[in-house]
């Protein structure tokens, strides 16, 4: 499939409006069936494999009603080569995914933003994952595949497996400025992260040396780690207020 840009916009409706169901085959589809998504729908992309495939959207759904986005079946939805997911706005749940072979000259595969000031903020990232070929990567190229920004998001029973190259795996970036935090990682799996040599080979971070004094107050709770020998720290934490269990 060629490069597609997929640009989704909803915002909230009424509490009138009756939640739909809208199923995607290409990306004109996703352009056109999303404008008119409310809190409630659901936006369900078909099987199959996109390649190089860019997916930027922002969306409003609500704390009862919010918008998912999911792969039709699970695990069957997958993105190759330079393909990114951004997403920003509140209350979206995103579900089902899988980011294969990413590309060596890739920077973020998954941002809780589509800009830099349009945050996510209570959105939920479940049962999608990230993986690599460790030996297909450039180990000089500083990449992220999941950074989280805004405030009270969830990463859930996710996978991250086969990143090789300088950049942690997942960072919550934090802010000064702005209220943001209190994130959730928790049932994820992070896996087969091979050794690096020098610092920058963190599995997750919580802050950076900027933000160390700031409280995030995030839970990092019951993900599983095997083989993540990028360097000594598996986990960094540069932040206060943080629950690890």
């Amino acid at each position: 499939m060629k490069s597609s840009l997929l640009i989704f916009a909803a915002s909230v409706g009424t509490s009138a409006l009756v939640a739909e169901e809208i199923t995607l085959t290409t990306p004109i589809e996703a352009m056109t069936a999303a404008k008119s998504a409310k809190p409630g729908d659901t936006v369900i992309l078909t099987s199959g494999e996109f390649h190089n495939v860019v997916i930027k959207f922002s969306a409003k759904g609500t704390a009862d009603s919010p918008i998912t986005f999911r792969a039709a079946k699970p695990g069957r939805t997958i993105f190759t080569g330079a393909s990114q997911l951004r997403f920003s706005g509140a209350h979206l749940r995103i579900q089902g995914f899988i980011f294969r072979d990413t590309s060596p000259t890739l920077s973020d595969v998954i941002e809780f933003r589509t800009g830099s000031d349009e945050l996510a903020s209570h959105c939920t990232l479940i049962d999608c994952a990230v993986t690599a070929d460790p030996s297909a990567q450039a180990k000089h190229k500083d990449s992220k595949w999941c950074s989280i920004y805004g405030l009270g998001n969830t990463v859930e029973h996710c996978t991250f497996s086969g990143k090789a190259n300088k950049g942690t795996t997942m960072v919550v970036w934090l802010s000064p400025e702005i209220q943001c935090g209190q994130h959730v990682i928790r049932d994820c799996h992070f896996l087969n992260r091979p050794k690096l040599g020098k610092n920058g080979g963190e599995t997750i971070r919580i802050g950076d040396s900027k933000t160390a004094h700031l409280t995030a107050s995030c839970k990092i709770l019951r993900n599983r780690f095997f083989q993540c020998n990028g360097e000594g720290e598996i986990i960094s934490n540069k932040s206060c207020g943080n629950l690890y269990e």
